[in-house]
Parts: C-alpha cells; structure tokens; sequence
C-alpha cells in the first residue's frame, strides 16, 4: 500500500485516537512542552505570548508547531492557545502553513 499511495501515507498522523485518555494525556503534555519551548525562543511571557496580535506570526508558529508535532484537538488549542474557536484555530495554522519562508520573522527562524 506504501508503495502505491507512497511515503506520505505512512508519515501522516492519525488522529482518529485523541479521544482516549491516554493519547489525550500524553498530547497535552507534549503540547504544553511545546507552549513553553516557544516561550523560552522568543523570550517571551505566556502571557505575552498569547496576547491577541493580529497577524502576529508568534503566536500561530507555535500552534502550528502544536498542531504537527501533537494529537490535541483543535478545541484544546483555541482554549489554550486564546485563538477564539476551534475554528479560528484551524485558520490560524492553515494560515501560517501556508506562510512562505521569507515573510517569517528572524525570532521564529533563529
């Protein structure tokens, strides 16, 4: 099947587990980690981390970086991150996904 659809089938995440507890758990955490590795980055507060900047590149790198490396759901990251809406929290990293290297910043590249 790999050999037909190819290496990216293999490498996606499957999130059809984030409801069971220990996934959840475990999500959290690893999300939580990521929250404050991006804090220490860009040697800044949570607070000032999470304070609504519109268009700010900050904020949505380290909910796009959540989002990829984690199984939390996008309700989790709205709350945490104070991005509105599940939604809004799928925008946000679509957005910034799409967001070609040279518009981002040397505090989120270094």
């Amino acid at each position: 099947m790999v050999e037909q659809f190819g290496q990216d089938v293999k490498e996606r995440i499957n999130r059809d587990d984030r409801s069971s507890p220990m996934m959840k758990n475990h999500g959290e955490q690893e999300a939580e980690n990521i929250l404050s590795a991006g804090c220490r980055h860009c040697k800044l507060t949570e607070i000032e981390l999470l304070l609504p900047r519109r268009g700010g590149l900050t904020r949505a790198s380290v909910a796009w970086r959540i989002w990829r490396e984690t199984r939390v759901a996008q309700r989790w990251l709205a709350e945490r991150m104070g991005l509105r809406s599940p939604a809004n929290a799928s925008d946000v990293v679509r957005r910034f996904e799409a967001t070609d290297d040279s518009e981002l910043v040397d505090e989120i590249l270094d």
